[in-house]
């Protein structure tokens, strides 16, 4: 998958039971930020969503609409993870990785359990900070991709290990037209 080429569509249910698709996530002019979680427990992935929403007004600017999507089965874990990060964007669940295959999103062992991923939650335990159990597979991996309005990719960002995101910067950079994709 690369810049420029078409995104694959898809048509989803929220864990809310209301119905999105790739297309009215690019209605009216807007870019599409899809944040594939790497489980719902991911605390990088947690991490990630907070920078994002501390930039609300930001994203509101660049007419981008985000979608998280996870593989978890559990409409409800999905309610509670919407609820205890204060995402209020839409999550959808994609048990069968199909979304996840198609935005060929990475599966890793080492990707995974890298050290620095290890040293990660290493200095957050120590650190008194909340950990998350693994909700599902702990090998898959996560990553962000940028639909334009136009619907191609402008931005392909498949994580190599747990703790890999792009920056908010970075994401920036491409919405605002700003920086290449990387």
């Amino acid at each position: 998958m690369k810049e420029g080429s078409s995104a694959p569509g898809f048509t989803r249910q929220t864990v809310h039971n209301e119905t999105i698709s790739l297309d009215d996530l690019t209605a009216d002019g807007h870019h599409a930020l899809l944040i594939f979680l790497r489980h719902l427990g991911c605390v990088p992935c947690r991490e990630h969503v907070a920078d994002l929403l501390d930039q609300r007004d930001r994203l509101a600017a660049t007419n981008t609409r985000v979608l998280a999507i996870s593989f978890s089965k559990s409409a409800e874990y999905g309610q509670r993870w919407l609820e205890e990060t204060g995402a209020d964007f839409p999550l959808v669940l994609d048990p069968e990785r199909e979304l996840y295959e198609a935005y060929q999103m990475k599966h890793s062992v080492s990707g995974s359990w890298s050290l620095e991923t290890l040293w990660f939650y290493i200095k957050r335990i120590f650190s008194g900070g909340e950990i998350h159990g693994i909700q599902g597979d702990p090998n898959q991996l996560g990553g962000d991709v940028i639909v334009a309005p136009d619907g191609t990719i402008t931005l392909h960002y498949p994580s190599d290990e747990a703790v890999d995101r792009p920056s908010v910067e970075m994401l920036f950079g491409v919405l605002e037209g700003e920086r290449a994709p990387a």
